[in-house]
């Protein structure tokens, strides 16, 4: 007789192996589903942004501001605006140098159209500065020269490229005021309030000398540029908030490494708004576009990082920066400066980095 054999554990039902399995499958699928849940919690990570891909977002902004007739100089949360025909100046020479820079950055012909139609209001105020037997309106005469320096910053990123209706007559007339108030002897000019006025009329002198070719015309530029300069320093001993215009007159004038002095300024800083931290970001850039300095491009770079962070924090309104001003104790947000940040954004050393 045969050996008998239990073949029990051979033969175990088919039923019981599949459940085996199916619950194998059914703790894996937890697993990953735990896993993926896991993840789903952590903080989303912010997507990096380039300087020129936010300065292209924001001249949405810029754009809503603007119309064919007046200039919205700010916005408030609840929609509240300004448009006043004296203060129109500004608000169209800072958006024409956006409209320049990111033309520079990106060569895309949609500007042009943006940029004549600036051209064609600034000159409006140019061609009211002198009268034909050879008077001059000093009420505009003054506002224009102090605004000249962002029109020549424009005319240097617009030069030879036909984006300007009429190139050489823009520049005229700039230079004409310009060279008008260098002539006047320096006890006739005018006294002012604040730093960034005087330290603005330095910058429009100091960098007009390089769109002349006159040697003795130069050194007058310059030394009325050095009297604006002097003025903008004394006037700094009581408002510390506008050191950064100093700072950037002061780099204009003389090519001065203001490293130290602009690090140690914005570490005592209580509170990082565009209007106190921009021409400092300038002058660190224009710096780094000079001499290839690589710290004075990191300290623009952090600087500007933090002013995108710190301005945009809260914000109410789509694509724009606050200005840190208060206007029936409301956040503001002002065209200059949100054009004075797009011209930042889109220089050398910040459009190609991460923002944010």
């Amino acid at each position: 007789m045969g050996k008998i054999v239990d073949n029990k554990a051979e033969n175990k039902p088919k039923s019981h192996i599949m459940f085996n399995v199916l619950v194998a499958v059914v703790v894996v699928l937890g697993a990953s589903l735990a896993v993926i849940l896991w993840q789903k919690s952590l903080p989303a990570k912010e997507e990096k942004i380039t300087g020129e891909q936010l300065a292209l977002s924001t001249i949405s902004f810029v754009d809503s501001m603007n119309n064919d007739a007046l200039v919205k100089r700010y916005v408030d949360c609840n929609g509240k605006s300004e448009t006043v025909e004296e203060n129109q100046l500004a608000p169209n020479a800072w958006t024409l140098l956006a409209y320049a820079s990111v033309y520079d950055a990106t060569g895309d012909t949609s500007y042009v159209s943006k940029i004549q139609g600036k051209e064609k209001i600034l000159n409006s105020f140019y061609d009211q500065i002198f009268f034909e037997d050879g008077s001059v309106d000093i009420k505009i005469l003054y506002p224009a020269v102090m605004m000249s320096y962002p029109l020549l910053r424009s005319l240097e990123y617009l030069k030879g490229k036909g984006a300007l209706a009429d190139e050489k007559s823009f520049e005229e007339k700039i230079l004409k005021a310009i060279v008008y108030i260098s002539d006047l002897p320096q006890d006739v000019n005018r006294q002012f309030s604040h730093p960034q006025e005087a330290a603005m009329y330095s910058n429009s002198l100091s960098y007009a000398a390089k769109f002349i070719d006159d040697q003795e015309q130069i050194k007058k530029l310059k030394d009325m540029s050095r009297f604006f300069l002097e003025e903008s320093i004394m006037l700094s001993s009581s408002n510390k908030l506008e050191m950064c215009w100093v700072y950037l007159a002061q780099y204009n004038l003389d090519k001065s490494d203001l490293k130290a002095d602009i690090d140690g300024f914005i570490n005592e800083l209580e509170e990082f708004v565009p209007v106190t931290v921009q021409p400092c970001i300038e002058a660190l850039l224009r710096s780094y576009e000079d001499t290839g300095s690589k710290e004075n491009l990191d300290l623009a770079i952090m600087l500007n990082n933090k002013l995108v962070q710190t301005a945009n924090e809260g914000s109410c309104v789509n694509n724009a920066f606050k200005s840190g001003s208060q206007v029936d104790g409301k956040d503001t947000f002002y065209i200059s400066d949100n054009a004075y940040e797009i011209y930042l954004l889109s220089r050398p050393g910040i459009k190609g980095g991460a923002i944010r």
